[in-house]
């Protein structure tokens, strides 16, 4: 569901938040979803980022999850996403992952979302919502009340930016058990082998 207003987002939070919500991780109607997702993100063929998406759930899709986790894993419940400005599609491979382990997800989205990005969330809402998913994504402009209004109901926050940033979130009031998955902030190094490039 594509939410664009906190006052609406509050409301749809107060439904699910009295959801008796013990789903299993991995179950089968969720990696249905993800095959769903696959096959139609293979056909928006002018955009790049939904066909790299769809090779990423592929390559999801080829895990014997029943064989790598145990039976009795479920979700945490309302896991919120704080997506980072400068990588957008960012917050679509952390929904995929509170996704599949049975989640009810919260995205907010940058302001800075492509059109191609955009594509790919209104087709993956859809699909949440024809299939009875709760999920909501969202790219509101006000992240403070965001951040305020959904760390008040969620089990989770997955918190993608700068050290501040994270800090910001952290301090806010949430439930006692709450957890944070940080992605704060980085350095990389890459090695380029350049005949390889060349080569290909």
């Amino acid at each position: 569901m594509l939410i664009n207003n906190l006052k609406d987002l509050e409301k749809q939070l107060k439904i699910i938040s009295r959801l008796n919500f013990t789903e299993r991780a991995f179950s089968r109607n969720r990696l249905k979803l993800l095959e769903q997702l696959c096959s139609e993100l293979k056909l928006l063929k002018s955009n790049f980022e939904a066909r790299s998406l769809s090779l990423y759930i592929r390559s999801l899709l080829r895990i014997n999850y029943a064989k790598k986790y145990p039976a009795n894993s479920y979700a945490l419940g309302i896991v919120v996403h704080y997506g980072p400005g400068n990588l957008p599609i960012n917050s679509i491979y952390s929904w995929i992952t509170g996704f599949i382990c049975g989640n009810i997800n919260v995205v907010r989205s940058s302001t800075k979302t492509t059109n191609q990005q955009l594509e790919i969330i209104t087709l993956i809402s859809n699909l949440c919502q024809k299939n009875s998913f709760y999920d909501i994504f969202t790219f509101l402009k006000d992240a403070d009340g965001y951040a305020k209004l959904t760390s008040k109901y969620c089990q989770a926050r997955v918190i993608w930016g700068s050290n501040s940033i994270v800090n910001l979130i952290r301090k806010l009031d949430c439930n006692s058990k709450c957890r944070d998955i940080i992605f704060s902030d980085r350095k990389s190094a890459a090695i380029f082998n350049f005949d390889l490039i060349n080569n290909f």
